[in-house]
């Protein structure tokens, strides 16, 4: 029996928002003496995040960043590695999103940022789609136009406009999307998502 067991009985709990479950999990991790390391945090805080805990969630995080410190002061080698990571943020923003807190969301992205990590395709994405399930027409362009500018694959974020835009976004504007002409209206600011009024 290891961390990495409960990680994954946790993580799969948490999928089925089995709230009580993760935190019963997390104890008998605890009372075996296994200390959690980075990816049992990323786990808490997607679990509780999808349970729509998110008061939870930021305690998750609180308490990583508190291990983290922690353990740099250690030198226990056999334990495992504990950091903040670019996945604990970006499950962090998923959690503000899930919770409809976009304005947390981007408080998160800000103190990633501010923390010395590089946001990647999958965080802009998460950022996007909290964006859009708070149906924030000026965020979302903000958002894409910092990928554009940044260079970042912007057919990913054409993707993700297809599939998760769909109800929001007239059908024809999401068949002629090309990665060029999203690149376009980007940069120069034209208006491409249609939110209801």
């Amino acid at each position: 029996c290891c961390w990495n067991s409960y990680n994954i009985l946790m993580h799969v709990s948490g999928e089925l928002k089995q709230l009580n479950r993760v935190r019963q999990q997390h104890a008998e991790m605890l009372e075996l003496g296994l200390r959690p390391d980075a990816v049992t945090y990323s786990v808490l805080i997607g679990a509780a995040g999808k349970a729509l805990d998110l008061e939870l969630a930021f305690e998750y995080f609180e308490q990583l960043k508190q291990a983290a410190k922690e353990s740099k002061v250690s030198d226990d080698e056999n334990g495992p590695e504990i950091a903040v990571t670019t996945v604990t943020f970006i499950n962090l923003i998923n959690a503000c999103e899930a919770c409809g807190q976009l304005e947390r969301a981007f408080e998160v992205f800000d103190e990633m940022k501010s923390s010395g990590f590089i946001p990647n395709v999958t965080t802009y994405t998460a950022l996007l789609h909290a964006c859009v399930e708070a149906r924030r027409e000026d965020e979302a362009l903000s958002v894409l136009k910092e990928m554009v500018e940044l260079s970042l694959p912007v057919s990913a974020s054409r993707h993700f406009l297809q599939s998760a835009c769909w109800p929001i976004m007239p059908t024809d504007v999401l068949l002629a999307v090309s990665t060029e002409r999203l690149r376009c209206w980007m940069c120069m600011g034209a208006r491409m998502l249609v939110f209801p009024g």
